[in-house]
């Protein structure tokens, strides 16, 4: 399909989910193991990767197989060799249909046990060796994100292989290992996360040979006491089936296997930290697996996510490797996660990651209709940019809409070329653009609050809140404060773009401060995410991810203390916050004017006080003319001081108090002739009724 030309080169913007079913293309490589091949796990989860993404329709599966020759004279084997290459299904090759994906089923059958037997490390080398010295269809398939699955000695496999392409400086976006077992009597070397490899996941168990092993800088799984069999080997056979069951989420049998619903039930956390919910760990790390609903039974589109024990500044870091050849550059979007309707804005912003250690590199960053960068036009390169021998500097992307069909989905790609080579990254979000000039919509009413998450200041819905705000969350009981992150809870300005900012979590309170560090604009929608990755210490977690949306204005209003009688006439303004501190009284002949869009917060006080007795309640009591300005777009609102829906937190104190029935008096009118219109009215009440012309 056309791509979009690029446009300009600044921050990161996402907002409202669209629920993708597709995502931009990549590679993933899927390795068996010891006496195994390509015909039962590997097919069906290639099938079920594939159908994340659509199907045969637009997935593309290749089998490439690896041999060697043995002497039938002295026994002594050849070394390995790509015997064939072979597409099992899918369109043709980077044409229109095809959505950018591609599959191979790295095949080592002839090879991988006693009687022909090759080293892991070989087979990886000349996988590795083909990818980078060979083009299909006319581009080579690892310049896109590349996903390596591996199982047992094909955990090896991958992890040569995914050495060097660490020697040619090529990225691997994520590397996963099922019960890695390297053999010793083979030469297979161990598993290494080398400094190319952008995530890394472990899934083993240690109960039994053939037991699997940990993997340094890896999140790593330890399925010991969780996947079992009759024999260790049915053991770590099923290990495969349980990350299988991460991917379709709805089939309970794969490959002769059953896929058992207590694998990720997280029956104890303290021991099994990454096993469940099923919909949230496993495939779910991957690039395809958090933006699909396919084959979901909830039909829920979570965020992207990754838990930082697989990622390059974890804990366990990464093993280097020197650079030998010609090298590749790298590029991907960074911040980028969740789709975005643009409605008033004329550009957005992104932020990238990159490398290259050559002179002349060129980024490219643009839209495009389809997932394939290789059946459209991309335009000019929106910038070029010199950096120094393997750095990863980051850059921002601004770009304009103006040229994108109204209510028409796209995807935001970079490319990164030198003189040699081009690789590519998709963002995991996608661009709608709406009409021209429609104007910014907060959601109708508060977001649903939950059981585990009770409340937020400034509250979903809140249309005038100060752009230095800071953000409250606050829980029901203690929090796993390692999943409050910024991956986890992300902040975005329809305008200003993502705000990381910083993070911090009361335990005695169960409340997380969020200050977003850098102002927001003025006018602009602001988007809170809370994602389903968080979890409460006893392993709770939210029943769907929650999102709560407020509008910024330019400076934060001070409430204006109001009470007592009118002496002159007088105007509330639009923008402005009052606060009323005793009954305010509009006299026979005096006219209080209150423009639409002001906001009148009375002094909360509680129904029942705690030393007992009563405590009275504030009122507007209007005998002369109450003259309302509102409008249906711009209401004039009366509510209570604890309400942070209006006006923001203006009593300060977060997500402390919360507004409730009662909380301040009436408006009561002893002019027949004034009429309550164009107003909302929350959080009052005297207990008695009132009517009003």
């Amino acid at each position: 399909m056309k791509a979009i030309p690029p446009i300009a080169i600044g921050l990161v913007i996402s907002l409202w989910l669209l629920s993708p079913s597709t995502q931009g293309g990549g590679l993933t490589v899927l390795t068996h193991g010891y006496s195994s091949g390509t015909g039962d796990w590997v097919q069906a989860m290639a099938e079920a990767i594939s159908a994340r993404l659509g199907g045969s329709e637009n997935v593309i599966i290749y089998n490439l197989k690896v041999s060697a020759y043995k002497s039938t004279l002295t026994g002594d084997v050849s070394p390995a060799f790509i015997k064939e290459i072979s597409k099992i299904s899918g369109p043709t090759l980077w044409g229109a249909e095809h959505g950018g994906e591609v599959i191979v089923k790295l095949d080592w059958s002839e090879i991988d046990a006693l009687g022909t037997v090759v080293s892991a490390r070989e087979v990886g080398e000349v996988a590795a060796n083909f990818f980078l010295t060979n083009q299909v269809g006319g581009h080579f398939l690892i310049e896109q994100p590349i996903h390596l699955i591996g199982h047992s000695r094909g955990g090896s496999v991958n992890s040569s292989l995914a050495k060097v392409l660490a020697e040619r400086n090529v990225w691997v976006d994520h590397m996963t290992t099922l019960d890695p077992h390297p053999v010793g009597l083979f030469s297979d070397p161990k598993v290494e996360c080398w400094d190319n490899v952008r995530f890394a996941d472990n899934w083993y168990r240690t109960t039994g040979f053939p037991e699997g092993q940990i993997v340094g800088g890896a999140q790593n799984a330890d399925l010991s006491k969780l996947v079992s069999g009759s024999t260790s080997i049915a053991a770590h056979t099923r290990v495969h089936a349980f990350y299988h069951g991460t991917i379709d989420l709805a089939t309970s049998r794969v490959a002769g296997e059953d896929i058992q619903a207590n694998w990720y039930a997280r029956t104890n956390p303290l021991e099994l930290p990454w096993t469940g919910p099923r919909d949230l760990v496993g495939f779910f790390w991957s690039r395809i697996g958090a933006s699909s609903s396919v084959n979901n039974p909830g039909g829920n589109v979570i965020r992207f996510y990754r838990p930082l024990g697989g990622l390059p500044e974890g804990l366990g870091g990464r093993q280097g490797v020197t650079r030998i050849g010609t090298q590749w550059p790298n590029v991907e979007i960074v911040n980028f996660l969740d789709d975005l309707s643009v409605t008033m804005s004329k550009e957005i912003s992104i932020t990238l990651r990159y490398t290259t250690n050559a002179p002349d590199a060129e980024i490219s960053v643009g839209f495009d209709d389809d997932g394939n960068p290789y059946n459209g036009f991309f335009g000019n390169p929106a910038f070029t940019k010199t950096v120094a021998l393997l750095r990863e500097p980051t850059a921002d992307a601004t770009l304009g809409i103006s040229s994108l069909s109204t209510n028409k989905s796209y995807f935001v790609y970079a490319r990164i070329s030198n003189a040699d080579f081009s690789r590519y990254s998709y963002a995991p979000g996608r661009v709608v653009k709406g009409q021209p000039d429609e104007p910014p919509k907060l959601p109708v009413g508060p977001a649903t609050l939950s059981s585990l998450l009770v409340a937020t200041s400034p509250a979903s819905g809140a249309p005038m809140v100060a752009r230095n705000t800071d953000i409250f969350i606050r829980f029901s009981k203690p929090m796993n404060s390692a999943t409050l992150t910024t991956t986890t809870i992300q902040v975005v300005g329809s305008s200003s773009g993502s705000h990381p900012g910083v993070m911090s979590y009361d335990g005695a309170t169960y409340t997380l401060t969020v200050n977003p560090n850098v102002d927001f604009s003025p006018g602009e929608i602001v988007t809170v995410t809370v994602s389903r990755a968080v979890r409460a210490q006893d392993d709770d977690v939210l029943a769907s991810e929650y999102v709560v949306s407020f509008m910024s204005i330019g400076t934060a209003p001070t409430p204006q203390p109001v009470g007592g009688p009118l002496a002159t006439d007088a105007t509330w303004r639009t923008g402005n916050i009052y606060l009323v501190t005793n009954d305010v009284v509009v006299p026979a002949g005096r006219t209080l004017t209150i423009e639409g869009g002001a906001v009148v917060k009375f002094q909360a006080v509680d129904t029942a006080p705690a030393n007992g007795g009563t405590r009275r309640r504030y009122n507007l009591i209007v005998h002369g003319t109450l003259n309302l300005q509102g409008t249906a777009s711009q209401r004039v609102v009366f509510t209570s001081s604890r309400d942070d829906t209006y006006g923001g937190d203006s009593n300060g104190d977060g997500v402390a108090s919360q507004p409730g029935a009662g909380n301040w008096g009436a408006i009561i009118y002893t002019n027949p002739s004034n009429v309550l219109h164009d107003a909302v009215v929350r959080y009052g009440g005297l207990g008695q009724t009132r009517s009003y012309n």
